[in-house]
């Protein structure tokens, strides 16, 4: 395996292990806005959206373990959807910059100046 690869593996490890156990530590109280609302008085004019029984949903409360189980498996699919979106990205830049070199090779343009002949 490669330096690179194994390197990426620890870190992906490192940072599932850091998700995981930092989201047992999150707030279980309401955020800025539910406390805001809920001291207002208006917190009960609040309807939840059309994606507020899927699974990920509150933190995960709606995946039907344990809760702290629950917070660890939802941080733990929103460091993977991270990763993916990132290294989606990364690939597509990539593309790009690799496409970009490509097409200046074929033109002729080597990027360097023309040398004059003596004489």
């Amino acid at each position: 395996m490669k330096r690179n690869a194994v390197l990426v593996l620890i870190a992906v490890a490192v940072i599932a292990v850091t998700g995981i156990v930092l989201s047992q530590f999150a707030s279980g109280e309401p955020d800025g806005l539910e406390f805001v609302s809920e001291e207002e008085g208006f917190s009960d004019a609040a309807q939840d959206h059309s994606l507020g029984d899927s699974p990920l949903a509150d933190y995960g409360e709606n995946l039907g373990q344990e809760p702290g189980i629950s917070t660890a498996i939802a941080g733990l699919i929103g460091i993977l959807a991270t990763g993916a979106l990132a290294l989606g990205l990364f690939w597509i830049a990539r593309s790009n910059r690799d496409e970009s070199r490509e097409s200046t090779t074929h033109d002729g343009a080597s990027g360097t100046p023309p040398q004059s002949s003596p004489g």
